[in-house]
C-alpha cells in the first residue's frame, strides 16, 4: 500500500474550489461530507475531494444581494410544481415526410443560408459555445437533448416559396416543420429592441433535439440548401428535494408548509426558461420538514460552537444558515444522493421575539445544497448557483478563475430566450427593471456598473447582485451564457482519455434510469452516449464509505440521525438532534463494530481497510428501539490526520475557536420500529472493537 500526501484540508468542487473559498470566505470548517471521485486503483489517494460546502467554508457575505432583494412577490404555491417541467411552447407539429429528402432540380437555385441561430436559454450557434478556463479546461453551452428550440434563419437570395426547416439524424429523417417570416419573431421583454429584422423562425420540436441532429431549408421554388450539424446534449434531469427547518418552536402558523417547501408555478416556469435543463422539478424532499427546538453553530468568524434557542441568539445572520447548509449536506450523502442529480434546499423559519419570522436573511450554497428563506427568490436562485459550483461572478473575473465578463456583467454575454412566454432577453437592464431609473451609478464590489456603446446598463448575473435588474414581473434575473454552460456542464460532465485508453470524467452527475442495468448511468460527452455506470464498485476499500456509500435499500422507511461534538469541549454543544423521521429514504451500509465479520473487514487488510483512514473512526452512533433491537454505526471522519487512524490528532482538534475542533454527523437508520434512544459513543479505534462500557458523549432519550 502506497501512502497518500496529506490532503488540502479544504479542496472543494474541482470546477469551483478557489472561487467558493475566495469569494465565500472558506477556511476551516465541519467534517467534508462528499467525495466527488473515487479512486480507481488499489493504491491510496492523494487527496479527498469534499464537495459538501461546511459550515465555514460555505459563510459569505450576500449582504448587497438580499438589500437589493428582488421587487417581485411571488404567486401562490401551487401543487404543479412538484412534477418535472419541461419547456415545450405552442408549436406547429412537424410533419413526417414520406421521402428522405425533397429532390434537387437542377434548373432551381439552391438556397443559401447566411446564418443559423438556436435558442433555448440562450442564442447560440450551431455548434455552441466554449470558454477556455485555467488547468487547460473549459465550460461549454450547446443545445440540450430533449428540450424544444428556436430557430432562427438568415437567408441570402431570393424569396423561398414555402420554406421548410428539415431535420435528420443519421440517415433517419425526423420531420420538417413551417419556416416562418420574420414577423413571427417573438418580441424582446418589456418592449425592448427586437433580436433581429431579417431572421426567419421555426420551432423545433423537443423530439428533434438528440445528438447527431442535423437541419437544412427546403422550399418549393429552390433546392434544400445544405445539412447544418448541430451540437445537442443529452436529455437531462435535475431534481431540487426542498426541506424547510421549522426552528425554535416556529410552526405552520407562521408560514405554510406548502409556501415553504414550493416555489411558485411563475417561479418555476422562469426557473426552467434559465437553466439549460430538460427536465426540472423542485419537490418536497420525503421528511416533508425538520422541526428543531435548537440549532448548534460550528466554530466560525473567531467565535466558539453555540447552541441557538431562539434566532435572538444569533452571533451572525448566517450562523444558523450555515448550520443548515452543512446538515443538509450530510443528509444527502446519508441518503445516497452524493452522486446524482439530486440538489438538496433548506429554507429556514425562525420567528421573532417581537413576532412573525425573519424573513430576508440572505443565504448560503455550495456542495449541491442552497440553504435561505422561503421566498424562492433572489437568495433561492443565487444559492443554488452555488450549488452547481458558481462562485460569485464578479470576484471570479477580477481573479481570472472563469467568469468571462466584467464585474459579474452579462456584457459579451449572448442574449438569454425564455421558452416558456416565447420572448427574448436582452443583455440590457429592461425599462421596466426596478433599478433601471438610477442603473448607471450602480456600484458591484468596488467596480461600476457596466454600459455598453450607447451608455446603456448592462445587466449583472445573478451570482453578482443581479436581483433587481429582471423586468417588472419577474422572480428572477438571466444568467449570463457562461454561467448557463456551468449548469449544463455541472449535469453532463467532461469524459477524456487517459494515458492508458481510459475513460475518465471530469464533473457530472449519475442519473438514476431504469434503462441501466445498474439503475445508474452517466453522459459520455466523447461518444455522445449514456453509458451504465456502477456506483457501488468500490476500488477504494470504502474509503468513501462501503460501496461509495450507494443505498443498498431504496425507497424504505427510515429515520436520520444527526449528532454534534465538540472535540474541545465546548459546554452544551454535543449533542444528538430530534430525530428527522420516519420518511421514505434509502439506506447505506455502514460498519456495526459489535459484529465479528464487520470488525474484520475494518482491518487494514480487510474489504473496508481504508474505512478508518477517512480522518479516523473514533465515534460510533448506538440506536436502540423500543422492541429491544441495537444497532450501531461506526461514525467516519473523526479528527485524526489523513490516512492517520492511529496518530495523534492535530493542535487544531482542540481548539475551540478552530472549526477542525468540531464534527457534524448525519445517518439514516432503518425505520422498522419506533426509536426509544440514540447515544454518541467513544470508541477510540473501532477496528478493535466497542470498549466494555463506553462513554456516552451525547445522547437523546425518546418520548
Amino acid at each position: 500500500m502506497t501512502r497518500p500526501t496529506r490532503p488540502a484540508p479544504h479542496q472543494l468542487l474541482a470546477l469551483v474550489a478557489a472561487c467558493l473559498l475566495a469569494a465565500c470566505g472558506g477556511g476551516g470548517g465541519e467534517n467534508a461530507t462528499e467525495s466527488a471521485s473515487t479512486a480507481t486503483t488499489a493504491s491510496a489517494p492523494a487527496t479527498p475531494t469534499d464537495t459538501t460546502a461546511t459550515d465555514a467554508e460555505a459563510a459569505h457575505n450576500h449582504a448587497l444581494d438580499s438589500a437589493l432583494g428582488d421587487t417581485a412577490a411571488a404567486a401562490g404555491p401551487s401543487a404543479t410544481v412538484a412534477d418535472p417541467v419541461t419547456p415545450a411552447p405552442d408549436n406547429p407539429a412537424p410533419t413526417a415526410p414520406a421521402a428522405e429528402a425533397v429532390a434537387g432540380t437542377a434548373s432551381l437555385p439552391v438556397l443559401a443560408v447566411a446564418q443559423w441561430r438556436l435558442a433555448q436559454t440562450h442564442v447560440l450557434p450551431p455548434e455552441g459555445l466554449r470558454w477556455a478556463q485555467p488547468n487547460n479546461k473549459s465550460i461549454s453551452l450547446h443545445l440540450a437533448g430533449g428540450r424544444a428550440a428556436l430557430a432562427l434563419v438568415d437567408l441570402n437570395g431570393a424569396v423561398p416559396t414555402d420554406p421548410q426547416v428539415e431535420a435528420r439524424v443519421g440517415d433517419t429523417v425526423l420531420g420538417r416543420v413551417a419556416l416562418q417570416d420574420n414577423s413571427a419573431l417573438p418580441p424582446t421583454e418589456a418592449g425592448g429592441e427586437r433580436f433581429s429584422a431579417t431572421a426567419r423562425v421555426a420551432t423545433l420540436p423537443a423530439e428533434w433535439l438528440q445528438p447527431g441532429l442535423q437541419l437544412r431549408v427546403a422550399a418549393t421554388n429552390a433546392n434544400p440548401s445544405g445539412w447544418q450539424a448541430l451540437t445537442v446534449g443529452p436529455t437531462t434531469t435535475l431534481d431540487i428535494r426542498s426541506l424547510p427547518f421549522y426552528l425554535y418552536g416556529a410552526t405552520e402558523q407562521l408560514i405554510s408548509l406548502d409556501k415553504a417547501s414550493k416555489p411558485s408555478a411563475q417561479a418555476m416556469n422562469e426557473l426552467v426558461a434559465k437553466w439549460p435543463v430538460s427536465q426540472l422539478s423542485v419537490v418536497q424532499h420525503p421528511a416533508t420538514k425538520v422541526e428543531w427546538p435548537q440549532l448548534v453553530v460550528s466554530p466560525r468568524n473567531g467565535d466558539a460552537a453555540y447552541v441557538m434557542s431562539r434566532y435572538e441568539d444569533r452571533k451572525d445572520g448566517f450562523d444558523p444558515i450555515s448550520a443548515v447548509l452543512n446538515t443538509l449536506g450530510l443528509m444527502r450523502e446519508a441518503n445516497g444522493d452524493a452522486a446524482t442529480a439530486h440538489q438538496y434546499y433548506g429554507a429556514l423559519i425562525q420567528p421573532k421575539a417581537t413576532g412573525g419570522y425573519a424573513d430576508n436573511i440572505g443565504g448560503l450554497g455550495g456542495g449541491h445544497s442552497g440553504a435561505g428563506d422561503p421566498s424562492f427568490a433572489g437568495v433561492f436562485i443565487h444559492e443554488q448557483g452555488h450549488a452547481f459550483g458558481m462562485p460569485h461572478a464578479g470576484e471570479s473575473y477580477a481573479a481570472g478563475t472563469g467568469y468571462p465578463y466584467p464585474g459579474g456583467s452579462l456584457k459579451g454575454s449572448a442574449w438569454g430566450y425564455d421558452q416558456v412566454r416565447q420572448r427574448f432577453m436582452s443583455t440590457l437592464v429592461p425599462s421596466s427593471a426596478s433599478r433601471y431609473a438610477a442603473c448607471t451609478t450602480h456600484n458591484f464590489g468596488g467596480t461600476p456598473r457596466q454600459l455598453d456603446a450607447q451608455g446603456r446598463c448592462i445587466r449583472q448575473d445573478p451570482m453578482q447582485s443581479g436581483s433587481g435588474d429582471q423586468a417588472a414581473g419577474d422572480i428572477f434575473t438571466l444568467f449570463s451564457d457562461y454561467n448557463a454552460g456551468v449548469v449544463q456542464q455541472y449535469l453532463e460532465g467532461v469524459a477524456s482519455l487517459d494515458s492508458k485508453g481510459n475513460t475518465v470524467w471530469d464533473g457530472g452527475r449519475l442519473q438514476e434510469s431504469a434503462a441501466s442495468a445498474t439503475g445508474y448511468r452517466r453522459w459520455n460527452s466523447l461518444t455522445g452516449t449514456w453509458v451504465a455506470v456502477d456506483p457501488a464498485l468500490d476500488t477504494s476499500k470504502a474509503l468513501y464509505g462501503i460501496n461509495n456509500h450507494t443505498p443498498v435499500q431504496k425507497g424504505v422507511p427510515v429515520y436520520t440521525l444527526v449528532a454534534t461534538f465538540s472535540n474541545a469541549g465546548t459546554p452544551g454543544v454535543s449533542m444528538v438532534m430530534p430525530p428527522i423521521g420516519p420518511y421514505t429514504g434509502n439506506l447505506a451500509r455502514y460498519p456495526d463494530p459489535s459484529q465479528p465479520a464487520d470488525l474484520a473487514a475494518l482491518q487494514p487488510s480487510g474489504a473496508w481497510g481504508w474505512y478508518c483512514m477517512y480522518n479516523g473512526c473514533d465515534y460510533t452512533l448506538r440506536v436502540s428501539y423500543t422492541n429491544g433491537t441495537v444497532r450501531h454505526v461506526a461514525l467516519q471522519k473523526a479528527f485524526r490526520p489523513w490516512f492517520g487512524p492511529s496518530a495523534a490528532p492535530a493542535a487544531t482538534a482542540t481548539d475551540p475557536l478552530n472549526s477542525g475542533s468540531f464534527r457534524r454527523w448525519a445517518v439514516n437508520v432503518p425505520a422498522d420500529a419506533p426509536l426509544a434512544k440514540v447515544e454518541l459513543l467513544d470508541t477510540p479505534m473501532a477496528w478493535n472493537g466497542l470498549p466494555a462500557a463506553p462513554t456516552v458523549l451525547a445522547s437523546r432519550t425518546l418520548p
